[in-house]
């Protein structure tokens, strides 16, 4: 089995939640939050703060994604906002994923405290939560197709819902022209917008695909 099927919980291991260095005043933030560890979702889950579900990002309105929380003690399941980008935390279409759940605007924590704040302990209904990614827990297993040149390492997937990627090793395929490749997602620093990716199969030449030309 490959690497990302096991669960990628954080290195940090602490009893308050880490978040990342707010950005400079005036400046949007460009790096993504620290996952949590798995003993802080354990505790966000105890006080009805953090759900696991499963991400969904629309093909045509990748801005407006969701996540479909894990059936509650009444078998609901309920389908909470994710807004924006950066929300996402490094999560993609189909991960499976732990949330926190807030009813309330979100800033990043300037202040250096490790404690927790309002916007942490007031729990709301479910329904009227936004989310934000504070943990990937296990990766779609669907491939990312995209295409590729000889000797490059940057994939453009297909699906306009995920970003550029990066290889971890050059594309070595001899033949001139773009491929159709199959990869799978192997690292997301907190610092890139561009995950990591490893070659699965190289399905062929774009061009050459049988049917390719037919499709709407």
């Amino acid at each position: 089995r490959s690497d990302i099927q096991r669960p990628v919980f954080v290195r940090a291991f602490s009893t308050q939640p880490v978040i990342a260095d707010p950005p400079s005043p005036g400046k949007i933030a460009t790096t993504f939050e620290p996952w949590w560890s798995a003993e802080d979702i354990e505790a966000g889950i105890e006080t009805g703060t953090v759900r696991y579900g499963k991400l969904h990002v629309p093909a045509f309105e990748t801005g407006q994604a969701s996540v479909e929380l894990d059936a509650d003690d009444d078998g609901r399941r309920v389908r909470v906002k994710v807004p924006g980008f950066m929300a996402r935390n490094r999560a993609v279409h189909g991960d499976r994923v732990a949330v926190r759940l807030m009813w309330k605007a979100y800033k990043r924590d300037d202040s250096g405290s490790d404690g927790t704040g309002e916007d942490e302990v007031s729990v709301g209904r479910v329904e009227d939560a936004r989310a934000r990614v504070v943990a990937v827990v296990k990766r779609s297993e669907v491939p990312v197709v995209g295409v590729v040149r000889p000797g490059e390492t940057k994939i453009q997937p297909r699906d306009q819902r995920l970003p550029a990627m990066d290889l971890v090793q050059p594309f070595s395929q001899v033949d001139e022209g773009v491929h159709l490749v199959a990869c799978e997602i192997v690292e997301w620093d907190e610092a890139s917008v561009n995950p990591k990716c490893k070659l699965v199969v190289i399905t062929g030449r774009e061009l050459e695909l049988p049917g390719a030309s037919k499709e709407c």
